[in-house]
């Protein structure tokens, strides 16, 4: 009998991918969506992953007809989600594609994460999926608006919000949320940006705290090190924190 039957939404990104490395050593049952099955399936193979145990959907997960589709076949129901959805967009682009960068940051890290999880709520209630985990990655760029991303830190602090109401929502439905904010993690997804040994993480690092908090059902998930810095952040005044460098 399996431990757990997991459903990981974004299942191409760094941290998905070695979250599912070590859930793996559970013999837990797998259910993947992702847009890039061909790298997700060379993945599996290079790491010896148990293939009778996972199942790969190729998916657009801004398409919702067929996300719906999707959960609307599932035997026995997950109990526990994973959502790894999110996108960093060089903001730095010729200021006629503003509105676009902005709306497409919107819509990769609030809209469709938002959305797929509340989708994904009701099934839970509906199959009464008891002690069942949703975890949401976000981000510690939505705890204060710098300018080299703001666009991103917005759509990241919205989903944080929304985070934070599902969990206050399916409380009485034991149904556990959990936000995962990492910082700076050396990723696909950072690798255009000079990062800061010091301030960084791998995705090795970042999966093995999220793997902590899924057991033992946290509220959220930050490494230390961007707790006591947001800490800091969080205390400098407005009337100086506008002039930094950030």
């Amino acid at each position: 009998m399996h431990k757990n039957k997991i459903l990981i939404l974004g299942a191409n990104s760094d941290i998905a991918k070695q979250l599912l490395l070590k859930l793996s050593k559970e013999s837990s049952e797998f259910i993947l969506l992702t847009r890039n099955t061909i790298k997700l399936d060379l993945f599996i193979n290079e790491n010896n992953l148990d293939k009778k145990l996972i199942k790969i959907h190729q998916i657009d997960l801004f398409d919702t007809k067929s996300f719906i589709q999707i959960l609307d076949n599932i035997k026995n129901f997950p109990n526990i989600i994973i959502c790894a959805i999110g996108e960093l967009i060089n903001s730095n682009l010729d200021i006629n594609f503003e509105k676009s960068i902005i709306n497409k940051m919107i819509e990769s890290n609030y809209t469709y994460p938002a959305r797929n999880l509340e989708l994904i709520s009701q099934y839970l209630i509906k199959h009464n999926i008891q002690n069942s985990s949703i975890i949401g990655i976000s981000s510690v760029a939505g705890f204060r608006g710098k300018q080299s991303n703001y666009e991103y830190g917005a759509a990241k602090s919205a989903f944080t919000t929304y985070l934070s109401g599902l969990r206050n929502k399916l409380y009485k439905n034991n149904i556990h949320v959990c936000t995962i904010e990492p910082g700076l993690v050396k990723t696909k997804m950072t690798s255009n940006l000079k990062i800061n040994k010091f301030l960084s993480n791998t995705p090795e690092e970042i999966a093995h705290g999220i793997f902590l908090a899924i057991k033992k059902k946290k509220e959220k998930y930050i490494p230390l090190k961007w707790k006591i810095i947001m800490m800091i952040i969080s205390l400098i005044p407005e009337s100086i924190f506008k002039k930094l460098n950030l």
